[in-house]
């Protein structure tokens, strides 16, 4: 047996190597712009030959002009490849915001310590790229009303445009969280179709119908809205080649949300379809889902749809007493007998037999009422105080929400879940413009409470 050498292998390789970046603004452009300062070119400590990605990762982050990276390992017949993303924005250790935005200057590898190793390089994978449109906004008054908004402006009109928000602290970035929806179409367009109209009374002669105001506009004011009615009469087209009725033009009445459909259009004893589109000056919207009316003396309503378990549901603090909340969330029936709801009943029942118990059983909310006397109409805001919390500002005048029921009642439930020093519970609140006055009812309080001070400034 003869044994020779057909080749000489090569050195294993060993050792360690370093990563340089930059120069970069902190703004993380290659190139200083106006007002930026640039961040000087940095290296790496020394990189074991086979470190794993989480220690690259480390390393790289480590450089003042390298945000948020993320690194992955790929090992190989002749040696490793890392590939290295730049993921966003962190805080670097000079306290200074450093994002990537766009096309990164080329990392260069010091490899005077590696031994055996054939060629060493740094290649770009993908070229950062970043749209005309794309920006970033600093939001910093996290003292203003819950939820946070943000206008975006000058933005391509017809273009979508995606937005997604993370938060900062003195250690960097979190998490980036993605819109719903997704993107929005910055255009003016015809409004969304409004919800299905309901039935808010009837006779023997007339039937009195209501819809509400539609979640999107399209960006420009609704100007009107517009109800039809089919009579089941059948066929497709009637002698004005429509079989749906106009009953309701209500073309600059954008605030009228309400029409009485009478006699010769409807008679006693016959159902009929409804549907209602809203209008704007730049277009039309589809028409609502359809409702059923019937024309009808009043009766008993039909029943609400069926109760689901609400959120603030949740088991007691106090083992000693019964503290436990259940809500539970309903909507109005669909058909209310012609006459408009005034209240419900809510039974309860332990569910180990006998019958539903009465709502007797049940304790009574407290309710306390906010009105705004005469001496105070002319205060910028008020306050109020309960327990030791205490609410944010609330407008005794001059604000353009207290002139609408839903827009009071969410002021008011705004400025109390920004209170300080406690909370204020779980509430439901209603507004009344006329006088003005709130009513607030303390969902979570099954006992009396205080009421409420006021404080004026």
């Amino acid at each position: 047996m003869n044994i020779s050498r057909i080749a000489s292998g090569s050195d294993p390789v060993d050792g360690t190597f370093a990563l340089s970046f930059g120069p970069v603004t902190a703004a993380g452009n290659s190139i200083a712009g106006t007002g930026d300062q640039l961040i000087p070119q940095s290296s790496t400590d020394s990189i074991r030959f086979d470190a794993p990605a989480v220690d690259m990762e480390r390393e790289l982050e480590a450089l003042d002009g390298v945000g948020d990276v993320s690194v992955t390992r790929v090992e190989r017949p002749d040696g490793y490849s890392w590939f290295v993303t730049f993921v966003g924005c962190s805080v670097s250790s000079l306290g200074r915001d450093v994002c990537h935005v766009g096309q990164q200057p080329a990392m260069t590898i010091d490899d005077r310590r590696l031994t055996g190793a054939t060629s060493t390089e740094v290649l770009e994978a993908v070229a950062g790229n970043v749209s005309s449109s794309y920006g970033t906004l600093a939001f910093t008054d996290i003292s203003a009303p819950l939820p946070y908004q943000v206008r975006i402006t000058n933005v391509p009109s017809g273009q979508p445009i995606f937005a997604r928000v993370s938060a900062r602290n003195r250690m960097g970035f979190g998490q980036k969280a993605v819109s719903t929806p997704r993107f929005l179409l910055p255009a003016l367009l015809p409004p969304h179709a409004p919800d299905a109209p309901e039935l808010v009374s009837s006779t023997l002669n007339e039937v009195t119908v209501a819809w509400s105001h539609p979640v999107e506009t399209g960006g420009s004011p609704i100007s009107g809205y517009e109800l039809e009615m089919n009579d089941w009469a059948g066929g497709d087209q009637d002698a004005e080649n429509r079989v749906w009725k106009t009953v309701y033009d209500g073309t600059g009445k954008p605030r009228t949300l309400r029409a009485v459909v009478t006699s010769p259009y409807v008679k006693a004893g016959q159902r009929y379809r409804f549907r209602v589109r809203a209008l704007s000056s730049f277009g039309e919207s589809s028409f609502s889902l359809e409702s059923v009316i019937p024309v009808r003396t009043p009766g008993a309503p039909q029943p609400p749809s069926n109760p689901m378990r609400d959120p603030r549901t949740q088991g007691g603090l106090n083992p000693q007493v019964d503290d436990a909340i259940v809500g539970i969330r309903f909507n109005r029936p669909s058909d209310n007998g012609g006459s408009p709801i005034t209240s419900f009943v809510v039974q309860r029942d332990d569910g180990i037999g006998g019958s539903f118990g009465s709502d007797a059983s049940m304790d009574t909310l407290e309710v306390q009422e906010i009105q705004i006397a005469s001496t105070y109409v002319g205060s910028s805001n008020f306050s109020l105080a309960l327990r030791g919390a205490y609410s944010g500002p609330i407008p005794a005048g001059g604000d353009a929400r207290l002139l609408d029921a839903d827009a009071g009642a969410a002021l008011m439930q705004e400025a109390l879940e920004a209170s300080t020093g406690g909370s204020f519970g779980i509430t439901k609140i209603s507004f009344d413009p006329a006088h003005p006055k709130w009513a607030i009812t303390f969902v979570a309080a099954a006992t009396d409470m205080e009421n409420h001070a006021f404080s004026g400034t």
